[in-house]
């Protein structure tokens, strides 16, 4: 783990405006790049200027590559920068964590177990296996997904999300999906048995092109059978549906 520290000043006046701007421009690039931890942005006032400072957590130093370019040491400036900083640091800081424990950090154990249940449901769903995926499932269940509107299905047993299952599993032919990849992971620990896992997925093709990319969020709980799904949100319905639109078209 990496921590990436940027601070600039402000004119007093201006801090609540230029907030508002990081928040709506440079936030959502930081937390939207994989491989980022969190985004902190800090503020203090200073006799007639206002100090902020942005904290990052990275995966790795290729993630903050990803972010900030090959000379990952350079800041990253925005276009109304000019207008709103009277004082910058034209390099960021960069230091390797050493100890991270939070109140919902998981220990190594959790970690481990949410890599192998993670590569498990990876595996059945790069095979088509619609027997093998239902079966990491508690039931009953909930999925919650993004589409035009965020749509909620309750899921009452296995034979009804097996269906379902199927159903996915051909879409995912039907677009020439071949592979899925973890791009991103993070988990928080609720308790020693029940986790949440947060992924970033890339789908690819057979030649490894990537089909798309999306987000999805897994309850998971041990209920004395291993680790099994609980609940699922995610936003991938809109672009799935996009491709099988093309292909029809097509």
């Amino acid at each position: 783990m990496v921590a990436r520290v940027w601070r600039g000043s402000v004119r007093r006046t201006d801090a609540d405006d230029y907030a508002e701007y990081m928040c709506e421009v440079a936030v959502p690039g930081y937390a939207a790049t994989p491989g980022n931890e969190g985004v902190w942005m800090l503020r203090r006032n200073v006799d007639d200027r206002t100090e902020f400072v942005m904290f990052t957590l990275w995966q790795s130093f290729d993630a903050i590559r990803a972010f900030a370019g090959d000379d990952y040491e350079r800041a990253v400036f925005y276009p109304e920068d000019d207008r709103f900083l009277v004082e910058r640091d034209l390099h960021a800081l960069h230091y390797e964590v050493g100890v991270q424990k939070g109140r919902w950090e998981p220990s190594a154990h959790q970690h481990a177990r949410v890599d192998e249940f993670v590569n498990t449901y990876r595996a059945a769903f790069e095979a088509f296996d619609a027997e093998g995926i239902a079966d990491l499932f508690a039931y009953p269940c909930q999925v919650t997904a993004s589409g035009a509107r965020a749509e909620v299905t309750a899921v009452a047993s296995r034979e009804v999300w097996l269906s379902q299952l199927e159903r996915l599993a051909g879409a995912y032919r039907a677009i020439g999906v071949r592979t899925a990849q973890v791009a991103a992971r993070r988990t928080i620990a609720l308790a020693p048995d029940l986790l949440e896992a947060a992924v970033h997925w890339e789908l690819a093709d057979g030649d490894g092109s990537s089909i798309y990319a999306f987000d999805a969020t897994y309850t998971l709980a041990d209920l004395g059978e291993g680790l099994r799904i609980t609940a699922i949100a995610h936003n991938e319905t809109t672009q799935l549906r996009a491709r099988l639109a093309a292909g029809r078209e097509g």
